[in-house]
């Protein structure tokens, strides 16, 4: 996500990201901060990830959802946030996620202890990078089968249970120790991989356009064809492809 222009000349709305330090980097994959410059409602796409997220006062872990998400944003707010490697999630928090609610969010008062209560002194972003320097010095190390897993699903023509196979595991542990990771199991996180990789090429499908080009690009990501596209970005975002397009063009 990129800084974005508000509706007027003294208003700006934005977003920014930085490197995870290097003793972090088995769990996060980045830091973010935000600014909203103005009260509104933000729409989250599901990329697979958990964010911890420091807003309102609180510090949250904010559980994938396999559709869009909304967010309500004060201008006011400035939320910080470290984003979490996809796969790595339920050990950091010491949970399966497969049995917590889609969508919802994790307190992460009792997580972060006493950390937390220096929060006016040290700061949120420091807080959550305490609460992950904190898991790996508990010896909590991400599943490096699911890491793996997590790699081939990105592939376009991925198998679940090709990539079951080659781990040496069978197409029902598989499922369970990535649901346990993420929230949600294989097939569903490959398929927001592939959406993602949508999202990804958006700019080249905008000076392309037609019908031609969608299809021929539905086929290059790895879907069974155009209305396979089509379906799957409804369910994930409420909206088709050309609607999509139009708005990342617009804005």
């Amino acid at each position: 996500m990129r800084p974005h222009a508000a509706r007027g000349p003294s208003l700006t709305s934005s977003y920014r990201t930085y490197p995870a330090s290097p003793p972090l980097r088995p769990f996060a994959r980045l830091g973010w901060t935000g600014d909203p410059g103005w009260p509104r409602s933000l729409r989250l796409l599901p990329d697979g990830c958990v964010d911890l997220v420091a807003r309102d006062g609180r510090m949250v872990a904010v559980l994938p959802t396999p559709g869009v998400r909304r967010v309500e944003l004060r201008a006011t707010d400035r939320p910080v946030g470290l984003r979490l490697r996809c796969g790595t999630a339920g050990t950091l928090l010491g949970h399966d996620l497969s049995r917590l609610p889609a969508g919802g969010e994790l307190d992460l008062t009792e997580l972060c202890g006493g950390v937390l209560r220096e929060l006016p002194s040290i700061g949120p972003d420091t807080v959550l990078a305490a609460l992950a320097r904190a898991r790996l010095a508990e010896g909590a190390l991400p599943d490096p089968a699911v890491l793996r897993a997590v790699r081939l699903l990105r592939a376009p023509r991925a198998r679940v249970d090709a990539v079951a196979a080659e781990l040496g595991l069978s197409p029902r542990t598989l499922h369970r120790r990535v649901a346990a990771q993420v929230g949600y199991g294989p097939k569903q996180l490959q398929r927001v991989f592939r959406f993602q990789r949508f999202l990804t090429a958006l700019p080249r499908l905008a000076e392309r356009r037609g019908s031609a080009a969608l299809a021929e690009l539905a086929a290059e990501l790895g879907y069974a064809d155009q209305s396979h596209l089509g379906r799957d970005c409804r369910e994930l975002t409420g909206t088709s492809p050309a609607r999509l397009l139009a708005g990342w063009s617009g804005h």
